[in-house]
């Protein structure tokens, strides 16, 4: 491997570990990113150290995530995976993804969770949870229209 390789390779780990990956993930990701193709279960194997069944167990995850696709070649039976190369395509997928399983359930779930006090009698912990309720639907509808604006731009 090149030095500009493994270089690139442990920067792209110590990123994603900071954003919560594990030690696996974070190499798996790194290597996907930097090949220009797909790449095998096996080959992940052999590049990372790590076990098929750690590797199988670890891509089966990033892929339930969306981090990673799985690839089926006709035939072959190797399964194989790759990750977007595109940042501005991974960082809209993140944000579509973010709107389809936080923004839309919060706009239809908080609205009722934060009028119960007008229907019921409520402590005054009771209340304060309310306003809680209350900011966080408030800053979740200000991130929501902060997000479609980036998005905007992003299309451009």
């Amino acid at each position: 491997m090149k030095v500009f390789e493994q270089e690139f390779l442990e920067f792209l780990e110590g990123v994603y570990k900071s954003f919560g990956f594990d030690t696996l993930s974070a190499k798996l990701y790194s290597t996907l990113f930097l090949e220009p193709s797909d790449v095998s279960m096996e080959d992940l194997s052999k590049r990372t150290g790590y076990s098929l069944a750690s590797i199988s167990n670890k891509m089966k995850l990033m892929e339930g995530v969306g981090v990673a696709k799985r690839i089926k070649k006709p035939g072959s039976k190797k399964v194989y995976y790759f990750v977007e190369k595109d940042m501005i395509k991974i960082q809209f997928q993140k944000m579509k993804a973010l709107s389809e399983k936080m923004f839309e359930p919060t706009k239809e779930l908080l609205p009722k969770i934060a009028n119960i006090n007008k229907k019921e009698k409520l402590s005054t912990s009771d209340k304060e949870k309310v306003k809680i309720i209350k900011k966080f639907y408030e800053q979740m509808l200000q991130m929501e229209k902060a997000m479609e604006k980036f998005l905007e731009a992003l299309e451009k």
